[in-house]
């Protein structure tokens, strides 16, 4: 199965690091930190109205990369095995990746969410409540390859022994962008649960990971 590629801002950073091209000066680091936001969605927008709240949830990472230009060259740095992150804390922090003293450009944060043991790549929690106030629990499950990443066109000057932190925001409220309350009354219900997963309720499967392409932000701030 061909990994699904997501264009997204949530970023994860590097303990331990490779390059393809080796560079001297000193060391400064960037924090990558994420949170989520408005973790209930309206659905249905054309009836009667429903809604999702989401309640817990966690990221599996088995490998993030930093890329970018340097002086016209590619540079790569890349960590295995970063772990798995609570999606629901005040702030999540994925660690800190080292980068040398210099100025990047086309810059892009990769991460490669795994399943892991019994973990998924990516879960989410919670619960749906239609009009007539009737509650059924939601589970989001990725249980295959994830690629998310981020890009910056500008350019993003780093000088000896500074700090950054780069905290991405995913608003949450917006998963449930085009899934009506009709398709979720109808959906196949598993063990009491709606699960939605490339193998039950594909299509909503497909329309929450297509929203998490659009709707993200990314903030950098020096120290």
């Amino acid at each position: 199965m061909k990994p699904i590629k997501i264009l997204t801002a949530v970023i994860i950073s590097a303990a331990a690091l490779t390059s393809c091209k080796k560079m001297s000066g000193s060391n400064s680091g960037i924090e990558f930190q994420l949170t989520t936001i408005n973790r209930t969605s309206i659905v249905s927008r054309t009836d009667a109205t429903g809604t999702i709240q989401w309640t817990s949830g966690s990221a599996t990472a088995s490998q993030i990369k930093f890329e970018a230009k340097n002086n016209n060259s590619e540079v790569e740095f890349k960590n295995q095995n970063p772990g798995k992150v609570d999606l629901f804390a005040s702030i999540a922090s994925f660690g800190n990746v080292t980068l040398p003293a210099g100025s990047y450009s086309e810059v892009e944060f990769k991460i490669e969410l795994n399943p892991n043991g019994i973990d998924p790549a990516l879960q989410l929690d919670g619960t749906f409540t239609n009009s007539s106030s009737v509650s059924t629990p939601v589970e989001l499950l990725v249980n295959s390859l994830l690629e998310i990443k981020s890009e910056q066109n500008n350019v993003t000057t780093v000088t000896d022994n500074s700090s950054f932190t780069a905290l991405t925001t995913l608003d949450l409220s917006q998963l449930s962008t085009g899934i009506t309350q009709a398709m979720l009354n109808t959906a196949t219900i598993t063990g009491g649960k709606i699960i939605i997963s490339s193998s039950s309720n594909t299509n909503l499967f497909n329309i929450i990971l297509n929203n998490f392409q659009m709707h993200h932000e990314v903030e950098i701030r020096h120290h």
